[in-house]
């Protein structure tokens, strides 16, 4: 993945 963020469920969700 590109990158990784929080969201708002307090998970970390990454992102092609």
């Amino acid at each position: 993945a590109a990158y990784a963020y929080c969201n708002l469920h307090g998970l970390w969700k990454a992102d092609i």
